[in-house]
C-alpha cells in the first residue's frame, strides 16, 4: 500500500519533466545584504549549469513587517511597553524549461552549505 503523499510527489515530480514548465525560486531572510548575496549565488549557479532563466528577471517582492508591543512590567503599567519588529526581504527568480533534475545537477536542491543560516531557499512548481 503505498503513501498518498509519496504518489503525489512522485505526480509533481513527473509532470516538472514536460517542456514548458516553471520554477520559482524563492529567497527570503531579515537581512537584505545576505538575501541579495544569496540571489547572487543563486544566479551564477544556474549560469554555471546553462539553465534557462531571464538573470535580470530577479522579482523583488514587498518586504514583510511584522511589530509587536511587549509590556514592560509584568503586572500593570499597560501604557509602558516595549516596541519590536523585524522585516523579511524576498526575493524571486523564475526558472523556465527546467525539472528538479536540472536544479540538483546545479546544486540548488537538498542542503546548501555555502549560504548562511540567516536566509531561507524554497523552490516552488
Amino acid at each position: 500500500m503505498s503513501i498518498p503523499f509519496v504518489k503525489e510527489t512522485k505526480r509533481k515530480i513527473a509532470e516538472t519533466k514536460k517542456e514548458g514548465n516553471e520554477l520559482y525560486v524563492l529567497i527570503e531572510g531579515f537581512q537584505a545584504r545576505l538575501v541579495d548575496e544569496t540571489t547572487a549565488w543563486i544566479i551564477r549557479k544556474l549560469l554555471d549549469a546553462k539553465i534557462k532563466f531571464d538573470p535580470k528577471a530577479k522579482v523583488f517582492l514587498p518586504n514583510q513587517r511584522e511589530r509587536l508591543a511587549v509590556p514592560k512590567s509584568p503586572h500593570k503599567h499597560k501604557d509602558s511597553q516595549e516596541h519590536f519588529g523585524r522585516i523579511t526581504h524576498r526575493r524571486l527568480i523564475k526558472v523556465t524549461d527546467t525539472s528538479f533534475a536540472d536544479l540538483n545537477k546545479a546544486g540548488l536542491a537538498g542542503a546548501y552549505p555555502q549560504i548562511s543560516r540567516g536566509v531561507q531557499i524554497r523552490i516552488k512548481v
